[in-house]
């Protein structure tokens, strides 16, 4: 037997929950409705870098992602390139980028600062052959949503300096609140 309940406002009468099915049930929403109220992955950007960066041998170098692809909350500081997240919780964040191989580079790491100190950072990446290498990293930060910021930089081993290429699906600074954590 199939039965509808239609009402305007569901309100619980005690305690602190109200439980729509039981374990195990489905519960599905038209296509067409919205849900309000419901925590979301934002604040999240996605920024690429606008013109090829060169990064000096042994100098951790902050990395230009200068234009922005989306940035949900406007949290994402072009002028500054870093994330400033006005919510605070853990952070998801991600960046790949395309190194033009100098003549005499090693090797390369990508980092994540919160706060001007490293909070993530890639293992060592080192060069094969004469052949440009993309190198990515990811990570988790725990961010204030007060005074916390997140910026990207890229640092090489050795010889003279090695080019970021501007290849936008390459090269790239991504990151979102994680909900639930």
């Amino acid at each position: 037997m199939v039965s509808q309940l239609k009402v305007n406002e569901i309100i619980k009468q005690s305690g602190s929950s109200i439980t729509i099915g039981e374990s195990g049930d489905t519960i599905t929403l038209p296509s067409t409705s919205t849900l309000t109220n419901f925590p979301e992955n934002t604040p999240a950007f996605h920024a690429t870098i606008n013109a090829t960066q060169s990064i000096a041998h042994a100098t951790a170098t902050k990395l230009n992602f200068d234009t922005e692809v989306f940035d949900t909350s406007s949290n994402y500081d072009t002028s500054n390139k870093r994330f400033l997240p006005t919510v605070a919780g853990k952070f998801f964040f991600h960046a790949s980028m395309l190194f033009n191989k100098g003549s005499s580079v090693g090797g390369v790491q990508i980092l994540f600062r919160k706060n001007g100190s490293d909070a993530v950072r890639t293992l060592q990446g080192h060069f094969y052959g004469n052949d440009n290498q993309n190198y990515m990293v990811s990570g988790i930060i725990s961010c204030n949503g007060s005074s916390d910021y997140v910026e990207c930089f890229a640092q090489q081993d050795s010889g003279g300096s090695c080019d970021i290429n501007v290849d936008t699906p390459f090269t790239f600074f991504q990151g979102f609140r994680i909900i639930g954590a």
